[in-house]
């Protein structure tokens, strides 16, 4: 079968793979990794691919309807996003107006979690849809490739939800998540084979870079993430070392032009001995020379962090999230901030750069809350830092919380970004109101990354090595207008009126 991968057009440079999907403000432009990786599944099934971006490469709904129609492709995989899926249910349409034999089927966190109100708007707008894959969506497709080429009709294939003649829809039980993560084509051979690898960039590695996966589920409980709770679980499954081995073995060797790697497990330390041997493997095999960067939780071991450094470790993106106890404990995160202080100054000793991710307006969050947060941030001798608002997902624990609570600011999704595809804070309460959580955001942004010892370090950083100089270059230009914008409301402004749900 002929399958064609779509990551949709939508707003220049929008991350749909950010777990807060979004056009960011520091430039970064997410791979369509899970989506290339289940491209390469099929190809490891027998099938033949297409894979194109229509953010890093802008182009039409019609253009990439046409793409789709070109390549003769038998079903066609769209991948969505919270803030997106109006405008990929747009595109779904087109395609299947343009060509009716392609099945059309659309993939990802949101429409997982919201599989009727994904039929709903379709059926409001009058908008064509094959389905929805629920969760893990590799072996689905392969699937439902099979039932198609055999003539096998579709309607009890395990994780596909569809529409039933009343308008009801049918949502199957998902299928067992895959455990077999070895041998397949390799996503950054992929990438070099159907993207374009230096339109990708990450604030936080070396340019031109690749994004590849080591393992899917997190073992973590923290109630706003949504990857673990609406797709790949809580089982954090692992590629064998040795077919890590091979992907770093052909970066090395295939990729010369690649000068960073960047790791997204979601906790790719949540095994700390697999990291080690990992590591180990890396050194002895002197597949240690380009840069990598890993997401890790604030409780990463010495010993673990050296072994990390001598395999080529340069950064870790770490969820700190709050800085106030009571938060932290509230979003079951699991750790305290003496631990998180160790885990820094540990990092500090070893010479691994940290980038601290830090939320606004969580849970039982206070002005005098998000204070100690944005004091915690500036006390850490960290490279970088982000400040998000809270953007609570469909099919979390802390969106089914907010909107219970009756917080939620609006249930039109494209409401999760603003015009120009930033973040915008979804929670709204008596005593702090979105415009107070985003302007704070701001506020935190301007604290961190306008003091005069930051700046003096960066310069330092910079001169030191050119390479990071074009990296701070990159993420200083689209980040300063941001820095120097008219700040917004301060932490007391009333807050705003919960819209209407579209649809």
């Amino acid at each position: 079968m002929r399958i064609a991968f779509v990551n949709p057009p939508f707003k220049p440079r929008f991350s749909r793979e950010s777990r807060s999907a979004a056009v960011s403000k520091g430039g970064t432009l997410y791979y369509p990794h899970w989506l290339a990786i289940a491209a390469a599944y099929s190809r490891h099934r027998g099938h033949t691919i297409d894979l194109f971006d229509g953010c890093a490469t802008p182009m039409s709904h019609e253009a990439a309807a046409e793409r789709v129609e070109k390549f003769g492709a038998d079903i066609a995989i769209l991948d969505t996003s919270t803030p997106s899926v109006y405008n990929d249910l747009r595109l779904a349409d087109r395609i299947k107006r343009r060509n009716p034999s392609v099945r059309v089927f659309l993939v990802g966190p949101h429409v997982s979690a919201t599989a009727d109100a994904t039929f709903a708007y379709a059926a409001k707008h009058d908008l064509q849809l094959d389905g929805v894959l629920l969760g893990e969506y590799d072996g689905i497709i392969t699937e439902l490739a099979a039932r198609i080429a055999d003539g096998v009709d579709l309607t009890d294939t395990p994780g596909l939800a569809s529409l039933r003649a009343d308008g009801t829809v049918r949502q199957n039980p998902r299928p067992a998540p895959l455990h077999d993560l070895d041998g397949w084509p390799l996503v950054s051979a992929l990438y070099k084979e159907f993207l374009d690898i230096p339109a990708y960039y990450y604030s936080h590695t070396k340019h031109p870079m690749v994004t590849i996966i080591t393992g899917r589920g997190c073992p973590y409980r923290c109630t706003f993430c949504q990857l673990p709770q609406v797709m790949y679980g809580h089982d954090y499954r692992r590629r064998s070392i040795e077919d890590v081995v091979r992907e770093f073995r052909h970066l090395h060797e295939q990729m010369p032009e690649i000068r960073g790697i960047m790791i997204e497990d979601d906790t790719f330390t949540a095994d700390k001995p697999r990291t080690r041997e990992l590591c180990r493997r890396l050194v002895e095999e002197g597949l240690n020379k380009i840069p990598w960067t890993c997401n890790a939780r604030a409780d990463v071991d010495l010993e673990t962090l050296t072994w990390m450094k001598r395999a080529g470790a340069r950064m870790m993106c770490v969820g700190f999230e709050s800085g106030d106890q009571v938060t932290l404990n509230h979003m079951r995160k699991g750790t305290k901030l003496t631990i998180i202080e160790q885990f820094v100054k540990d990092a500090r000793t070893s010479g691994v750069m940290v980038h601290g991710c830090f939320m606004f307006g969580n849970r039982h969050e206070t002005p005098e809350s998000m204070n100690q947060t944005l004091g915690f941030a500036l006390s850490l001798p960290i490279d970088t830092a982000q400040f998000f608002p809270i953007m609570v997902s469909p099919g979390t624990a802390d969106y089914e919380h907010f909107q219970q609570a009756g917080m939620l600011r609006s249930e039109t999704f494209s409401d999760w970004n603003d015009d120009e595809g930033n973040h915008q804070s979804t929670i709204v309460r008596p005593e702090l109101s979105n415009r107070d959580i985003e302007a704070f955001c701001d506020l935190a942004r301007r604290k961190f990354y306008l003091r005069p010892g930051y700046v003096a370090y960066k310069a330092w950083q910079s001169l030191r090595d050119p390479e990071e100089l074009r990296r701070n270059w990159l993420s200083l230009k689209p980040l300063a207008r941001h820095l120097w914008r008219r700040p917004g409301s301060t932490p007391t402004a009333a807050a705003a009126k919960p819209t209407a749900v579209e649809g």
